[in-house]
Order: structure tokens, then sequence, then C-alpha cells
């Protein structure tokens, strides 16, 4: 079978998702979320997402892949491949990689990081294409129509629990927040946010991010820690960090 890759087009977005949930079930994928994210990518980051096609057109695999514009350290980039799992061992993780590489290394990144499943084929894959195993990072899934959830706490003396929607007409305190938790956060590459514009454009507006259920908490007036949560209208909920 012939694999054709090539630039994704506005209307490769459904099958982009739908690549994606099928490659890492787990992961919110939508066509709004992804067209949404191809229109607002930072411009120091050339991002250039591309589709691996079959001759008639079908997607089976994706991939995203980015410089790293806001680590504190040049030249780092990421590249995640996704295959619909159905259509494996035809080349088009392969193909995808190998032109995704050629582009982030024409931007300058000289180190590169990518995410895999846990598994020893999908292990052995990266490895035999001169990935290094570096750390592991694990999905939890709960079952919120079956689960017990533990009672309701009071907050202690002090602290008042608001939602992300208290902020809407000046989320900056909430950009100042995120700042410095991001900045703090453990992973193989660092992030520094000093763009207010452009976090306000692409995490506060984000199609996924639900300022209903996002949990802000404030003490003496200043947000103090908060829960991010992300929805995708199919009737999943994900954390987009505490």
């Amino acid at each position: 079978m012939t694999v054709i890759v090539r630039d994704v087009r506005a209307e490769d977005a459904e099958g982009f998702a739908r690549v994606r949930r099928a490659a890492v079930p787990c992961m919110l994928a939508t066509a709004e979320q992804l067209v949404f994210d191809w229109a607002h990518a930072h411009p120091d980051s050339h991002e250039r997402p591309l589709v691996a096609v079959t001759e008639d057109g079908e997607i089976i695999g994706t991939v995203q892949q980015r410089i790293a514009h806001d680590a504190p350290e040049p030249g780092i980039g990421s590249v995640n491949v996704y295959v619909d799992p159905a259509r494996q061992r035809i080349g088009a993780g392969t193909a995808l990689l190998r032109a995704a590489e050629e582009h982030l290394a024409e931007q300058g990144a000289r180190t590169l990081y990518s995410w895999v499943m846990d598994t020893p084929e999908d292990r052995a894959w990266a490895e035999r294409r001169g990935y290094a195993p570096s750390r592991s990072a694990y999905f939890l899934r709960l079952d919120l129509t079956t689960a017990e959830l533990p009672p309701l706490q009071e907050p202690p003396a002090g602290v008042e629990l608001l939602t992300a929607e208290a902020f809407a007409a000046d989320p900056r305190p909430v950009f100042e927040l995120d700042a410095l938790t991001t900045a703090d956060e453990p992973g193989d590459v660092g992030a520094e946010l000093d763009d207010y514009a452009h976090w306000r454009e692409t995490t506060w507006d984000h199609p996924l991010h639900d300022r209903a259920l996002t949990t802000i908490a404030v003490v003496d007036g200043v947000p103090a820690a908060f829960s991010a949560a992300q929805t995708d209208g199919l009737g999943r909920y994900s954390s987009g960090m505490t």
C-alpha cells in the first residue's frame, strides 16, 4: 500500500481527531479543537501538522511537531506520531517521523522529545530510530457514572473556591498563577509563560477549556491554586493541570 505524507488541510480535522482518539483513547481530540490549535499556533513554534494518507485519501496517521519556543533552553523540539491501530506496520509512522525530523532540524532543533505508548513494541520502534527512554507518564481513568466520590469538604478558613468564570473579565491573576506553577512543573522540557496575550488566546479561550468546571482557590483575594478542566462535548472530562 502506498502511503503519502502531506501538510494538513482544514478539512482533515475530523480525520486527524479520529486517528488521535483511536491511537490514544484517553486523549481529548475534536475537529474544532484542532482547527483552533492550527490557527493559533505561536509563530516561533514552527508547528507543522502532517497527515499520512492512503491512495484513496483516507487519513491513517498524524504527526504533531513543534519547537519548544517557551523552553528556557533553545534548540528543543517535540514530535508525536499517531497511527490508526488498524493501519500500523505499513510505513506511515516512519514516513511521518522522517518528515517531521527534517522540518524541525531545519528550524534549529538539536534535541527532540516524543511520547510513545508504554508497550514493548512502541518503545522498540522509537529506540530503533534513535530515541532513548526518559520518563514515564500515566493516564488515570475514572468512570463518573459509577464511581463513589468522596464527600465534599469545606475549604479551610480564609480560602474561597471559585470557578474560572469569576475571572472572565480579567483572567490575568490566573495567568500569573499558571506561569508560576508551569515553571515548577517536572518534565523533560521546561516552559516559561511570559506572553499573556498568547496565553489568553490559546489557553483561556481554548475550545476544550471548561470555565464552569475549572476550580480556583482564592486566598485573601489572590488565586493560590487551581484545577483546570477540559471537556470535549462527547461526555468526557480531562484534567488540564492542577
